[in-house]
């Protein structure tokens, strides 16, 4: 099973399962199972800032090589800084001084120490730098193979369980920029060759069975070995070929997974230590799903109904002392890492979609380092339903000779999109093959849009850095109010590969501006495993209403989706069944029995003399009401709306509506304050109250005008380039908007 660097090349193959989701899974239980579990590790903490120590055996001292002095302390540390507890907390502070007090020369403690001074790090200005190089300097001498035993020291014997967690303390050392002699890499490379069994997994000891933990420790510490080495094998454009240990190890984790979410192939491991070593590779390798499971949400699901009322969680490990320190830290390192938001979904088309399986691993690594907060990436299937795309804002789709994907996946794409994602392109190697191949899909989904170089002035070249253009030469297809397409032909994947921090700043800096461009902060993406489109409300409602979408000569339908979110919004939270018709010409109106008519629209629009008195005639005269809001906020829509509506109705006669409108305080749905998007925020002087304009007739709002967003909000995505209120808003809106306008026209 040795590996020779010319042959070498990562597999990342997914499975694709049939069925993905875990029905308890709730994302408002995690974050409140982290919150008992931090709350519980703090209350723990003794009153010389440590967690004890662990002693597996009491008649046992320190010559014991399972006795940790560090281990418990400075996993409890760690965990408790992920979950953004900060290091100048006093608790944390005197915790990370006690542990610089300490002599440490276990592999195990060693490893957690070097993570606790990696976290408190990021946020201190690389405080604790020396300590770091201390400990990583320890565990690279402390092994001449590869392999770790208990003590750090070089040695004969070794288990699989330190060895992983000698690895552990040596990637906390390259991500602390502490260097690393190459040398370290290939022993640690060879010892994970040569112990794996024949059937993938890895044992705990020479000659031992597969176990789970140590096979999901043995493929994250292949893929730190990947990442360290060997970069440089992926310059070349050269398919999707593999590297038998990974794919091996994933295969097993495959063929075992729901064995092992039920206690067994466990070994020396409790589930906890199990949950930490999975989330490590489920991250490392980018693998949404093991077997046919959402991995994050398995996992979760299970610790969320594990958790003790006092917000602990029990390992086996020294149960009666340190045990529920443990414990708790591990579940909460799983839970809060995998929660983790995606910053990219990369697609696993039928193409050479992976020639650079470390592209995403490494601009994702970039931009979390950078921005001091913890990020990830994914790999997703396009056989999979829309809804597990959306854990990311953007699709990242690559290749070199050609992109290839089943018509009916083809669709999906056109449905990602339209549910508010943004796909991400880039030719790889000047691939004339899948340049084509793209391109020709784009225009196929999205005819009416055209995709265009962004001029160097453009938004996505000073969103946040200001990287040279001409090195990332982004193209754009716009609906008219957000990108839904950001394509290149510069091969910015060999970069990320390559890890050109320096020289190949401009791609790294480009990938933040994408995602900043796209979705305007890190602040505004959703945790793993979330997403924004709802379930259909089914059976339940009280009432039935009717609206119809209008058509014009304009863009009137930028968000062909936004509607239909509405109408799933509108089931679940209001108990209306909401029936949209159309869009529809202007002409029809009258035909139809509907009492609200909904307009929206980007760009310059011009109505016929006939469209604007169909229009008039369905307010005066048949009593109606008229939504019209400008989609993304655009102002040629708005200025072209309120000339019209001045045309129709007079001058002065479109007015702010006081905020004790009727349509703002209906019973029990009272709008007294609502959110606009960053941009808006700014423009509009931090407003906190609607901004709707309206034409009053006869005592109502017959007439509804929004220079700002709602339509783009109704589909529910974070936005830079949207001009508007925040989706929430948005809905509380338009649901009264439509329960106003219909009055005495709900059904029953």
């Amino acid at each position: 099973m040795r590996m020779h660097t010319t042959t070498l090349i990562a597999a990342l193959v997914l499975l694709v399962p049939a069925s993905m989701s875990v029905a308890q899974f709730s994302d408002k239980a995690v974050e409140e199972a982290i919150k008992k579990g931090t709350a519980f590790l703090l209350q723990e903490q003794q009153k010389d800032g440590s967690w004890g120590r662990f002693i597996a055996d009491p008649k046992a001292g320190p010559a014991n090589p399972h006795y940790q002095v560090t281990g418990p302390t400075a996993l409890a540390a760690y965990a408790l800084m992920e979950c953004d507890v900060s290091p100048q907390n006093p608790q944390i502070a005197k915790a990370l001084e006690w542990l610089g007090e300490q002599k440490e020369d276990h592999t195990y403690s060693l490893a957690l120490r070097a993570n606790a001074w990696l976290a408190a790090n990021r946020t201190t200005k690389a405080k604790y730098i020396r300590p770091l190089e201390k400990d990583v300097g320890v565990l690279v001498s402390a092994t001449r193979t590869g392999a770790y035993h208990y003590l750090a020291k070089p040695q004969n014997t070794w288990c699989n369980s330190n060895s992983q967690y000698g690895v552990l303390g040596l990637w906390a050392g390259v991500q602390g920029n502490v260097e690393l002699p190459t040398e370290i890499w290939k022993r640690v490379m060879g010892h994970w060759e040569k112990c794996q069994n024949h059937d993938g997994g890895w044992p705990y000891s020479a000659g031992g069975e597969s176990t789970a933990a140590m096979t999901a420790g043995g493929v994250a510490s292949l893929y730190v070995c990947l990442d360290s080495l060997f970069n440089q094998a992926f310059l070349q454009c050269q398919g999707n070929m593999n590297y038998k240990p990974i794919t091996a190890g994933l295969d097993w984790l495959d063929k075992n997974f729901q064995a092992t979410m039920q206690g067994q192939k466990l070994g020396h491991s409790d589930m906890p230590y199990y949950l930490y070593a999975l989330e490590r590779t489920g991250l490392a390798s980018g693998r949404k799903y093991f077997g046919k499971q959402d991995w994050y949400k398995a996992g979760a699901t299970w610790l969320v109904g594990q958790q003790a009322p006092d917000g602990s969680w029990t390992s086996q490990f020294n149960a009666g002392n340190t045990g529920k320190t443990l414990g708790t830290a591990y579940a909460l390192l799983f839970l809060i890492r995998g929660r983790n938001p995606v910053l990219f979904n990369k697609l696993e088309h039928g193409g050479d979609w992976n020639n650079r399986p470390r592209d995403m691993a490494s601009a994702a690594l970039w931009i979390s380092t950078t921005f001091e907060k913890a990020m990830n990436w994914q790999i997703v299937n396009p056989d999979v339903p829309v809804a597990e795309w959306h854990d990311a804002p953007l699709l990242y789709i690559a290749g070199s000779r050609n992109f290839a994907i089943a018509a009916q996946n083809e669709e999906k794409l056109r449905t990602f999109v339209n549910q508010g994602g943004t796909i991400f392109s880039c030719t790889e190697c000047g691939g004339a093959g899948f340049k084509a191949n793209i391109s020709a899909v784009y225009a196929k989904l999205f005819p009416q849009y055209k995709l265009a170089p962004a001029p160097p002035a453009h938004e996505i070249y000073t969103v946040y850095y200001k990287p040279n253009p001409a090195r990332l030469q982004f193209q754009i297809m716009s609906n008219g109010i957000r990108p839904i397409v950001i394509h290149t032909d510069v091969d910015l994947p060999l970069i990320w590969q390559a890890r050109k921090y320096a020289t190949g700043l401009d791609a790294f800096q480009g990938a933040t501006n994408v995602i900043k461009y796209v979705a305007d902060s890190f602040l505004l993406l959703r945790p793993r495993g979330t997403t924004h489109w709802p379930a259909d409300a089914g059976a339940g409602h009280t009432a039935t209403i009717k609206i119809v979408r209008l058509k014009h000569s304009g863009n009137f339908d930028p968000e062909p989706l936004a509607y239909e979110r509405l109408a799933r919004l509108m089931g679940q939270r209001a108990k209306v069944k909401l029936e949209v018709e159309g869009p529809i010409a202007i002409a029809d109106l009258a035909k139809t029995q509907a009492k609200l008519a909904v307009m929206t629209g980007a760009g310059k629009v011009n109505l016929t003399d006939d469209e604007k008195a169909t229009l008039k005639a369905f307010v005066m005269a048949g009593g109606g009401t008229i939504m019209i809001d400008a989609a993304g906020g655009n102002r040629d829509f708005a200025g072209r709306m309120e000339e019209m509506i001045a045309d129709l109705f007079g001058n002065r006669s479109l007015r702010t509506l006081a905020a004790n409108a009727p349509l703002y305080t209906l019973p029990g749905m009272a709008i007294d304050k609502v959110e606009y998007r960053r941009q808006t925020r700014l423009r509009l002087n931090n407003l906190k109250t609607p901004n709707l304009k309206a034409v009053i007739e006869n005592g109502r709002a017959a007439v509804i005008f929004s220079a700002e967003d709602i339509t783009g909000a109704l589909v529910g995505y974070p936005s830079s380039t949207v001009d508007g209120y925040e989706p929430d808003s948005a809905f509380e809106l338009m649901r009264n908007i439509i329960l106003h306008g219909t009055q005495g026209n709900p059904r029953p």
